[in-house]
């Protein structure tokens, strides 16, 4: 996977963070579809490697640090080869609850051809 080998030993793909749960790892992976539910407090989902559902793996940004991003990131962050780091916890797919936008790094720009 594109950006992940060069990422480091804690680091995941989508596909194997199931095998990780609880623990704190770094998970990169390509952002396939984005939601933003504004019912559920502002939250944004970011599905890795294909859309919602049946994505491998979720980031889940709350409303509380959304503004603390230069984009909105369902946006920012669209098509983009991004890993992301925290603690893999299971709410029908692995998934890393973000609480500071620190926790997250593009490491490929989306294709000009998509």
């Amino acid at each position: 996977m594109a950006g992940c080998a060069s990422a480091g030993s804690g680091t995941v793909s989508p596909y194997e963070a199931i095998q990780h749960v609880s623990r704190y790892r770094s998970v990169c992976g390509t952002v396939a579809d984005t939601r933003y539910v504004a019912i559920e407090g502002n939250t944004t989902y970011l599905y890795f490697e294909r859309a919602h559902p049946g994505h491998p793996f979720e980031v889940v940004i709350s409303g509380s640090i959304r503004g603390s991003f230069v984009e909105r990131p369902e946006r920012l962050y669209m098509g983009k080869t991004v890993c992301v780091k925290g603690r893999i916890s299971l709410a029908g797919a692995p998934r890393i609850v973000v609480t500071d936008r620190g926790q997250i790094s593009v490491t490929e720009a989306a294709s000009d051809s998509l």
